[in-house]
């Protein structure tokens, strides 16, 4: 999974060109992205208190400050893009465990193919 390179406190790397730059294209294992305006705005109310359901306001602006990012709209970009990068894996689902027919026939074929010397572990 390709990340966003971090800096020691787990804060993103100063982006060439400044904040600003960072507003226009974001680059992470789901590929590069233009940003624009959504074609529908996403009403966002604050929770009364921070939990592990929700923050306030207050924290969002310590969060840009200590981020120094350009705006509230700015952090929660940023804390969503690092949510979808830590929960939604960035490569094709494979096929599931292997299934045992294929597995017996590993193991006859790795005995077929080892001829010969000794096991690391005998007489242990």
């Amino acid at each position: 999974m390709r990340r966003t390179s971090m800096t020691r406190r787990g804060l993103p790397e100063t982006v060439p060109g400044g904040p600003d730059a960072r507003e226009q294209s974001v680059s992470t294992g789901h590929g590069t992205r233009a940003r624009g305006k959504s074609k529908k705005p996403l009403l966002l109310k604050f929770a009364p208190h921070d939990d592990v359901h929700g923050v306030t306001r207050a924290t969002v602006m310590q969060l840009q400050s200590a981020l120094s990012l350009p705006s509230e709209t700015a952090v929660i970009q940023y804390a969503l893009a690092f949510l979808r990068d830590m929960i939604i894996p960035s490569y094709e689902p494979d096929d599931g465990p292997v299934p045992e027919s294929m597995l017996k026939h590993i193991r006859v074929t790795i005995a077929q193919e080892m001829t010969g010397g000794e096991s690391l572990f005998d007489g242990m």
